[in-house]
């Protein structure tokens, strides 16, 4: 690889970094006031269920789309050419076998955006429907009562949609277990990264601005550059560090070839 070649891969993986953090801060605008709404109208533990599983979709989603390898689009796009001009690669943007894998990512995702809005209306309206059982839980015992709520939610917000869309497979089409897999551990990531950031914040309260500027570049340094060696195939500190080695092995099987091994005999004497 050349440097120019490096060089626009770093940036290029950056950009994307970037993007995935500019949609979901858009996400969290498009939905702040339902989601400010229900935290004042239901009890915080109903609400933090509904905001989990909602970031965990999104997360997920917004995850695959930006950062997932894209073979059969780049397939398309290339069509057996090693280098495809632009303008080809342009016409074949409009190609009906593009568009079709297109609309049918977004499909889905429209789909399961509306089935996991019923989902949440469902799982409210059990809430509300039969208090008197949570209050008796409660009063038995509160770790019970949080052990019961979320594994209510699993099965009636996430259970659904699981099985709908990510492990049940339609001809020319396999299930989307990978992806699955794939958004939770991005979604714990992401979830360490506001962790990190909450945890800046309160370091720095009542800081001078210096300070907090300084914070604030160090929390970006740190959140790009676990990013960088989440999907970063060759990284030169991943390969002696055990850390980041840890950390890249998370979010990436190792890939291993086997080749048979063939035993060459020497010719019998004849």
């Amino acid at each position: 690889m050349t440097k120019t070649q490096y060089a626009k891969k770093i940036c290029w993986n950056t950009l994307r970094v970037a993007v995935f953090y500019l949609v979901m801060l858009w996400w969290g605008f498009q939905l702040d006031p339902m989601l400010s709404e229900l935290y004042k109208i239901t009890p915080f533990m109903v609400f933090a269920l509904v905001s989990l599983f909602l970031f965990l979709f999104l997360c997920r989603e917004t995850g695959c789309f930006i950062f997932m390898d894209k073979s059969r689009l780049k397939a398309i796009l290339r069509n057996g050419e090693v280098e495809p001009t632009a303008s080809q690669i342009v016409l074949r943007l409009f190609s009906w076998p593009f568009l079709k894998r297109i609309s049918l990512f977004f499909g889905l995702f429209v789909l399961e955006f509306y089935l996991r809005l019923f989902a949440i209306k469902f799982f409210l309206m059990t809430i509300q429907a039969t208090l008197s059982f949570w209050e008796n839980v409660a009063n038995i015992s509160e770790g019970l009562l949080y052990l019961l709520m979320l594994l209510t939610a699993c099965v009636m917000m996430e259970l659904p949609a699981w099985a709908l869309f990510y492990k049940i497979s339609f001809k020319g089409h396999s299930n989307r277990s990978y992806e699955y897999r794939f958004g939770l551990k991005l979604s714990l990531l992401v979830a360490v990264i506001i962790g990190l950031r909450l945890l800046f914040l309160d370091l720095t309260e009542g800081a001078p601005s210096v300070i907090e500027g300084i914070s604030l570049v160090l929390f970006a340094l740190c959140c790009f550059g676990v990013w960088f060696l989440m999907y970063r195939k060759k990284c030169c500190c991943a390969n002696g560090c055990p850390i980041c080695h840890a950390i890249k092995g998370f979010f990436r099987k190792k890939e291993t070839s086997s080749e048979p091994v063939v035993e060459v005999l020497p010719p019998e004497n004849k």
